[in-house]
């Protein structure tokens, strides 16, 4: 018996759901449910919660799968004028999902992508491009910690971005041990307005102020 078939087995107790659950139509099946409930009484299921399953029934070990070997920036030659359709993620056996693309305004040769690949690794793949597309590069970008003190404790932090206003919409943590853990934002404003009271201070009364010179108006010089 697998993992995910032991997981399934250990979350029968359907009784944790509503009854309106047993007509939805969500994708989400019901011991994935009862798993969360377990864990989250009350409030609404993640969206996350349909990828996971998606990557369980992909890797039924529940262990994740090697990174995707990194790969040099190779060409494709074409005619001069014409430019085919090129799948920049390479002969892949499996789908990619929520992929995104971005061309640097001040340099169009420079491009980047990036694609789940969440039936495969289970990571997001990142590919790269130098020269408006002739040629592309793939790795897979993943926030390791630095430092001893920090890797006791975090094993890496993957962030989802809104490519539209850059935005953070989702992080997710891996513990040392291997416990995950999501966070998804939702609701985001772009330079909503702060109004002014946030920035009065308001100081005890036996607090002394000066006032310090910069030398008129300009600006301090930076140190060294």
């Amino acid at each position: 018996m697998s993992a995910l078939e032991r997981l399934i087995a250990a979350n029968q107790d359907f009784e944790l759901l509503r009854v309106e659950e047993a007509d939805d139509r969500s994708a989400v099946p019901a011991w994935l449910r009862v798993l969360w409930r377990k864990s989250h009484p009350a409030g609404p299921y993640p969206l996350l919660l349909k990828e996971i399953h998606e990557w369980m029934v992909s890797h039924p070990s529940l262990e994740r799968a090697e990174r995707e070997a990194d790969v040099s920036p190779f060409t494709v030659t074409v005619f001069p004028y014409l430019r085919p359709n090129l799948r920049i993620s390479g002969p892949a056996p499996n789908p990619r999902s929520e992929t995104d693309i971005q061309v640097f305004e001040l340099d169009p040769r420079r491009i980047v992508a990036a694609s789940n690949n969440i039936e495969g690794s289970g990571r997001q793949a990142q590919y790269w491009s130098a020269d408006g597309g002739a040629s592309w590069g793939q790795t897979t970008l993943e926030l390791v910690p630095r430092y001893a003190r920090i890797s006791k404790r975090l094993k890496s932090m993957t962030i989802w971005v809104d490519p539209e206003v850059f935005f953070p919409t989702r992080m997710q943590y891996v513990e040392a041990d291997g416990d995950t853990t999501s966070y998804e934002f939702r609701d985001l404003k772009k330079n909503a307005p702060i109004p002014a009271e946030r920035f009065a201070l308001t100081l005890p009364k036996d607090v002394k102020t000066r006032t310090i010179d910069l030398g008129e108006g300009k600006e301090p010089k930076s140190r060294p």
